[in-house]
């Protein structure tokens, strides 16, 4: 399929806790409103996730300042600090179980994948941002199953 398939059985992964919190510390969390939640981790060099999304209906998946959005049926992406109105609409085929994260600080990329197939969702070329930075997870429904975030 490409190279990553062959990287990825290479690759011996590694349990890491990350460490969520909400953006403002004093806010509370409500079942009637979804909150995203950063690491308080910076990253810089290369990293890989994995978040499980499964049934999920709504959530946004990458950094604060680029993200994959997937709410309706519909996946985007979104940069709110520069291109708020002129967000990217994405053809996905088959409806991702687990979503992969590549962020690449070197050469300023942000790609997602299709976890369980290895298929290349998107890749974005983040000009405009300064590293390190950290992680951006949400989920935007009520139906409060844990997160599930694996980094390689």
């Amino acid at each position: 399929m490409f190279v990553w398939k062959e990287m990825v059985q290479m690759v011996k992964p590694r349990e890491e806790r990350l460490t969520l919190e909400t953006d403002k510390p004093a806010c509370v969390c409500r079942r009637t409103r979804a909150l995203p939640r950063s690491s308080t981790e910076t990253f810089s060099r290369q990293h890989y996730w994995e978040v499980y999304v499964g049934d999920q209906s709504e959530w946004e998946l990458g950094l604060p300042q680029t993200y994959l959005t997937h709410r309706s049926g519909t996946y985007q992406i979104c940069e709110p600090e520069y291109y708020s109105e002129h967000d990217t609409v994405l053809q996905v085929q088959v409806k991702p179980q687990k979503i992969g994260i590549y962020l690449n600080c070197p050469r300023k990329e942000l790609s997602f994948y299709n976890a369980d197939t290895m298929e290349l969702i998107h890749t974005v070329k983040l000009y405009f941002t300064s590293f390190p930075v950290s992680a951006h997870f949400k989920l935007g429904n009520t139906k409060h199953e844990p997160l599930l975030v694996c980094h390689y």
